[in-house]
């Protein structure tokens, strides 16, 4: 990227025929804002809302909001928002630890609620490279969504794609639980492990997020 551009901040000079500029202009600072605090290429997060830029204008009504500037703020910081939930690695978990991460997904799948000894007995490990590893899994999860509930502080939201949009918007650990049940097919008890919580606080974020779902849809 080159330069930052001069951002066009008086309502007054935005017409239509130069909403493309404007609103350019308030995707690369937006960018340039998000992307260090996110930890993603300001190039990619970029190109991303250059995208979604399309989509602002094209649903912008007159007829609804006549301040162009506030309407794509809010909807480039929904858009950013969403990008760095997605792509966003705020701690870098050492590349072992991910391998023993995934390694003791497995032994789950296979064996079942089992304890840490006996986990790292099957893994040929030592306990305190697991408990290292699944508490590096832990701070990357938290980090994630404290980073993202400091995003959505700022009133960012995304004004299409209702029926995606929920899953989206879910924090980090309540998307990995639906990812744990519907994807990976683990028991209530094996998810409780991994998100340190109880069953049934599980249970009850599943059953949550499937009401919600159905009412969308």
């Amino acid at each position: 990227m080159g330069k930052k551009s001069k951002i066009i901040n008086n309502e007054n000079i935005v017409t239509e025929s130069n909403r493309v500029k404007v609103g350019l202009n308030l995707a690369e600072r937006m960018a340039l804002k998000y992307s260090s605090r996110g930890r993603v290429p300001v190039d990619d997060l970029l190109s991303f809302l250059h995208e979604k830029l399309a989509i602002i204008l094209r649903k912008y009504d007159t007829g609804k909001s006549d301040n162009f500037i506030g309407y794509t703020n809010k909807c480039l910081q929904g858009y950013c928002f969403n990008y760095i939930r997605d792509h966003a690695r705020l701690v870098k978990v050492p590349r072992r630890y991910s391998e023993i991460y995934l390694l003791y997904m497995s032994a789950i799948k296979k064996h079942g609620q089992i304890s840490i000894p006996k986990a790292s007995e099957l893994l040929n490990i030592t306990t305190f490279e697991l408990n290292a590893a699944l508490e590096a899994l832990r701070v990357e999860v938290n980090e994630l969504n404290n980073f993202t509930e400091s995003i959505a502080a700022s009133n960012g939201y995304d004004p299409v794609e209702d029926e995606y949009q929920y899953i989206r918007d879910l924090p980090p650990k309540e998307k990995k639980i639906l990812e744990y049940y519907y994807q990976d097919k683990l028991e209530l008890e094996d998810i409780s492990m991994i998100v340190h919580l109880t069953v049934e606080e599980v249970q009850a974020l599943l059953d949550r997020m499937v009401s919600d779902l159905r009412d969308i849809v």
